[in-house]
């Protein structure tokens, strides 16, 4: 992939003004042999420097006549056309930044991203290449971005994204998600301001905005309070952290032991916000399942555990970590340490060092899997799980590949909710008796949009609810507390909220009343809640009471939990 990536971005950079450079020196130079082959002593050599250079005007007389020669012949119209070419060129430069204005102008439902350091532009080639409509915006380009985004033919807005007239320019009004990618977390978070003044200013269609935030713990608490907060009618602003997202991918896939019975061990070496992630989650997963604290062996030079210990009071209770040595070099003691481990984890910011370390361990530590955490290298991360890595057990996770695919990142907390709405919707459905082929129980993939958009308004608008009851979000901090169950009276009021906005959402997505026909749009249920009365009405009701009792779970599975204000109020969702 790499390898193809540079040999077209060298031919780009080859049909520009290079090309027009080294087309109009060869047609000198050929003109200039033509000429003095033509013309002998009869001229001088700045004589025939000058007829060579009237060559690219079409002025040159002297190149006429019988049988010229072949180097005379060629110059006469590779001379032209080299000066046709750079005439070309330099009316596209001169007008580009118009032709682009017209076809932004005409943008709608693309993806804006924010911010073209390595992860735009990674973000940005992978959008390309699963058919997004890519728009990007950055104050300064590199060479590197001007050539990558060249290669992707995205049309760019320069300009600093936290000026709402620069998002204007890249139609975030109009597009269905923008991505924020601006390095420091402040400018992130003020972009994220923007974008939402530009929607609120002329709004065409639904907008996620997803902003990267690189500290966990203000990532934390920005999703609490636009969890908790209110939302714009039709714009949803979501919080991410790569770190969190790749370590719970990675103990997902490789650290399945971790959910399970008996002792459990892990050595993590380096101590970056991945590793910092790794440990922390992987202590998550035990308390989660009740069970003993995972056992962790770390090198690392960085005090990433005084942090985590700072940051989570329960991290004792959940881990138990081991300092030792390193990471580069690990001495043979450190080795030892890590050998008594079930997985080891490599997270280094850099990936050759990261590459070496694991390559070391590998042979040091045959049959113990190693996962190795990649930023950039994936022509090495299919080198590693190749034949050529013999039995060493490596487990390449290639961050970009992984994490900053359409269906992962564009997703958001908001769509993990929605999701597990769904889930215990089907789940519930199922149990009274209802049929398996209902279009509405179909899985998430294959589900009518109608219906997601529904379920993830619904996942929207619990801190509105919530808020109505006295009751709003914070994060879960304590990983021993179990949910703090609903009482009966907010169970009822949740589920009432919660089908108005049922009713107002299936009636904007044209659903119309009569006998229940989720193909055909037509409902008996899109009335007030007091109205629904017998036994399937009734069927309803116990959904709507099924999802508010299941906020707390639910909100818990994202590390959230419930707590009680005392304040009733918020506008109807």
């Amino acid at each position: 992939m790499a390898g193809t990536g540079n040999r077209v971005r060298w031919m780009r950079r080859l049909m520009g003004w290079p090309l027009v450079a080294l087309l109009a020196a060869t047609a000198f130079v050929l003109g200039y042999l033509g000429f003095h082959t033509r013309l002998g002593s009869e001229r001088s050599a700045v004589d025939i420097a000058y007829l060579s250079l009237q060559l690219f005007t079409v002025e040159s007389g002297n190149a006429a006549g019988p049988s010229p020669p072949i180097t005379l012949e060629i110059a006469r119209f590779a001379a032209p056309a080299a000066t046709a070419y750079a005439l070309g060129r330099a009316l596209v430069e001169i007008f580009r930044s118009r032709i682009d204005r017209w076809r932004l102008k005409r943008r709608s439902g693309h993806v804006v991203v924010a911010g073209l350091g390595w992860l735009g532009l990674e973000l940005v080639e992978r959008l390309v290449e699963q058919g997004h409509d890519v728009v990007a915006v950055d104050l300064d380009l590199d060479e590197e971005a001007v050539a990558s985004i060249g290669r992707s033919k995205v049309s760019v807005v320069v300009g600093d994204a936290r000026d709402p007239d620069v998002l204007r320019e890249a139609r975030a009004e109009a597009a269905d998600h923008i991505v924020v990618l601006a390095g420091a977390d402040e400018v992130s978070a003020e972009v994220a301001l923007a974008a939402r003044t530009v929607y609120l200013e002329s709004a065409e269609n639904p907008v996620v905005c997803l902003a990267h935030i690189r500290d966990p713990q203000l990532c934390r608490i920005l999703r609490t309070e636009t969890l908790a907060g209110p939302q714009a009618e039709g714009f949803r602003l979501e919080f991410f952290n790569v770190a969190e997202e790749a370590a719970a991918i990675m103990l997902e896939e490789h650290a399945g032991f971790l959910a399970g019975d008996g002792p459990a061990a892990i050595g993590v070496v380096g101590g970056n916000d991945v590793a910092a992630a790794v440990v922390s989650e992987a202590a998550r997963v035990r308390r989660r399942h009740a069970r003993d604290p995972v056992r962790v062996v770390i090198a690392e030079e960085e005090g990433v555990v005084e942090r985590l210990h700072a940051r989570f009071p329960q991290l004792r209770a959940g881990a138990e970590v081991e300092r030792i040595g390193g990471p580069d070099p690990l001495v043979p003691a450190d080795v030892e340490r890590l050998a008594s481990c079930r997985l080891v984890f490599v997270c280094l910011d850099e990936d050759t060092t990261a590459i070496a370390i694991t390559l070391s361990l590998a042979e040091q530590l045959p049959g113990t899997p190693i996962v190795v955490a990649l930023g950039h290298w994936a022509g090495m991360a299919a080198m590693l799980t190749s034949g050529a890595s013999g039995t060493r057990a490596i487990h390449p996770f290639l961050i970009p590949d992984r994490l900053l695919h359409a269906d992962i990142l564009l997703a958001g907390l908001g769509e993990r909710l929605a999701r597990e709405i769904h889930a215990a919707y089907v789940d519930l459905r199922l149990s009274t008796g209802a049929r398996p082929d209902d279009p509405s129980l179909m899985a998430w993939e294959h589900l009518p949009e109608s219906l997601r958009r529904s379920n993830r308004a619904q996942a929207a608008h619990l801190g509105e609810k919530l808020r109505r009851i006295g009751c709003g979000v914070a994060p879960l901090d304590d990983w021993d507390a179990p949910p703090e169950p609903l009482t009966d009276d907010e169970i009822e009021e949740l589920a009432r909220f919660e089908h108005e906005r049922f009713v107002r959402q299936r009636r904007s997505d044209g659903w119309k009343d009569g006998p229940r026909d989720p193909e055909k749009k037509t409902s008996p249920y899109l009335v007030p809640w007091d109205r629904l009365t017998g036994p399937e009405a009734e069927e309803i009701k116990d959904l709507d009471r099924l999802a508010a009792r299941s906020v707390p779970q639910l909100l818990a599975r994202a590390g959230y939990r419930v707590i009680r204000t005392g304040e009733p109020g918020g506008s109807r969702p």
